[in-house]
């Protein structure tokens, strides 16, 4: 079974809904033969609604919500999972999008935010434009018919999260900061 994984809290900005859709037209598109599975890790902040729409969209057996999950689950999962997703419309620096590359994931995410500065698109991923469901899907579609440029992809995304967002790095680079900031 592939898995494609998005964690984020259940809200109205971070793009469950377009998800959901994206994905129903993706099994559409391939034919689904109950080989491709969406999991969402987050808990849930809108009462149910995201859960109601994969109801209302048949759905629910390919369509997994764990709610909210600890670390070492977070990490199991993000073992075996293909394809990261995160279609927000609205971000930070979204450090999930970190960890999946740090576990070897190709990501898809939209243009917000700092997600560009992270995401090297079609080179660690793919970067959409917000709200763009059919972007999505096609992107979806694309890394689900190439195991060799999800392999490829995640591998980039490794390397690049490894040479700028290593533990070592960071933490040097907070110390320099604040030895900077001491000095003046």
């Amino acid at each position: 079974t592939l898995i494609i994984t998005m964690i984020a809290g259940i809200t109205g900005e971070k793009g469950h809904d377009m998800a959901i859709q994206a994905f129903k037209l993706t099994l559409e598109e391939i034919n689904n033969d109950n080989t491709c599975k969406l999991v969402f890790i987050g808990k849930d902040y809108t009462n149910g609604s995201i859960e109601k729409i994969v109801n209302e969209s048949n759905l629910s057996n390919d369509i997994i919500f764990m709610g909210f999950c600890e670390n070492h689950l977070i990490n199991e999962v993000l073992n075996e999972t293909d394809i990261f997703l995160l279609p927000s419309q609205r971000e930070g620096l979204p450090t999930v999008i970190i960890e999946a590359m740090r576990h070897g994931i190709p990501v898809i995410a939209s243009d917000v935010g700092g997600i560009h500065e992270l995401v090297q698109n079609e080179e660690t991923g793919y970067i959409t434009s917000p709200s763009n469901i059919s972007e999505l899907k096609d992107k979806l579609v694309n890394l689900i018919r190439s195991p060799q440029k999800r392999k490829l992809m995640g591998e980039k995304g490794r390397r690049l999260v490894m040479a700028k967002f290593s533990l070592d790095l960071m933490v040097d680079s907070i110390e320099q900061k604040y030895l900077e900031l001491y000095r003046k």
